[in-house]
């Protein structure tokens, strides 16, 4: 991860002490969507961890179709009462 270039940060939410960051990043060779968890150093930046995600750009469109999916049938379920 080290050798990854962020070309933009999309988007971020806290969860805990900690933060997620949705970025695109681009490699030697190619380029990924990145949604990985990120803890705050000693001098007030954000670092990334080993816990995430990163998914080649050309699959972005199933990556998008899936999380769609979840949030469908979570919202299912908390309609239903479950």
């Amino acid at each position: 991860m080290s050798d990854w270039k962020t070309l933009k940060e999309t988007a971020s939410f806290e969860k805990g002490g900690e933060r997620v960051i949705a970025r695109i990043v681009e490699t030697r060779d190619r380029r990924l969507l990145d949604l990985r968890t990120h803890y705050q150093d000693d001098n007030g930046n954000w670092k990334p961890t080993r816990r995430g995600l990163a998914i080649p750009e050309d699959l972005m469109e199933d990556l998008r179709l899936m999380v769609n999916g979840l949030c469908d049938e979570a919202n299912e379920l908390r309609e239903a009462g479950r």
